[in-house]
């Protein structure tokens, strides 16, 4: 009868970390060109593409390197917190 709602504690402890390490390899990816296709917005593909603008216009690189660390570090936390509970 309990069992199930303790089960589902290191799942939801284990979950946000999981994402992070896929947001950081979807990010990888994208990167090199591999990922998804180079016309949609992901946060690789406008990191890539800021590169040749990177001495007028260093936000263009910036603003997604900055969303994209606080979403890792974000999810890195909440599963620490959700380990440590």
């Amino acid at each position: 009868n309990y069992s199930l709602p303790r089960a589902l504690v290191p799942a939801f402890a284990i979950a946000p970390s999981i994402m992070a390490q896929l947001a950081e390899q979807l990010a990888v990816l994208d990167y090199l060109g591999i990922g998804v296709s180079s016309s949609l917005p992901s946060w690789g593909n406008l990191i890539y593409q800021g590169q040749k603008y990177l001495p007028a216009t260093p936000w263009l690189i910036l603003a997604p390197s900055t969303a994209l660390i606080g979403l890792i570090y974000t999810l890195n936390k909440l599963s620490e917190e959700c380990i440590l509970e």
